[in-house]
């Protein structure tokens, strides 16, 4: 007999000392539910996001309200989910790119962490800084790592499509490497028709 564990969430948000919250988060105890796909097992699964919003709120909340609805439409959803969600993640940041054109002052943009748990599966993704963490017998197991200008995974990365950390920041502006939104900053997510060095496709 498969063992299916009960989930219980909370959830919790604090501004700090800013003077105003880019932050949002999201918690879907039943994700196809939500969005009126029926058709799945009886087994919810279960849909967690952190946005980390900078230049502004409202990237965070855009990925917030759509990337969760985007991921249960795609038509391999609930069978391939690693490639349904780096998918979503990418495709809800073109949407905000095409919300931004038609209304600039939307221009901002977000890290993004997300877990999912169907059964007795856990699927993180992250891109940006936000963190995962898992306690196993009371001991932390990191789930996610940061997307940072310094670390060196990253920085090949970006120089491979010309871009260039300076200061520790990506192209002097950035103090992350991944985020969705930012279609405003020049050379971040286009560079001469090709990917610049800003992604927003999620480990």
């Amino acid at each position: 007999m498969n063992f299916v564990p009960t989930l219980r969430s909370g959830e919790w948000s604090d501004i700090g000392e800013r003077p105003s919250m880019e932050d949002t988060h999201i918690c879907i105890g039943d994700l196809a539910r939500k969005f009126g796909n029926n058709e799945l097992s009886e087994e919810a699964i279960s849909f967690y996001g952190v946005f980390d919003g900078h230049g502004g709120k409202s990237a965070a909340q855009f990925v917030r309200d759509h990337l969760p609805q985007v991921i249960v439409e795609d038509a391999d959803f609930p069978l391939e989910l690693e490639k349904v969600v780096t998918r979503s993640f990418l495709e809800t940041d073109a949407e905000f790119a095409r919300s931004c054109s038609i209304e600039s002052s939307l221009s901002s943009g977000t890290t993004a962490l997300t877990a999912i748990i169907f059964g007795r599966s856990l699927l993180v993704a992250n891109a940006g800084d936000c963190r995962a963490v898992l306690s196993r017998g009371g001991r932390a197991v990191e789930m996610s790592k940061d997307h940072r200008p310094l670390c060196m995974k990253e920085r090949m990365r970006i120089e491979s499509v010309g871009g260039y950390i300076d200061d520790g920041y990506l192209n002097g502006q950035l103090g992350v490497t991944r985020a969705l939104g930012d279609w405003h900053l020049e050379g971040m997510k286009e560079m001469n028709g090709k990917h610049g060095p800003l992604s927003a496709e999620p480990e």
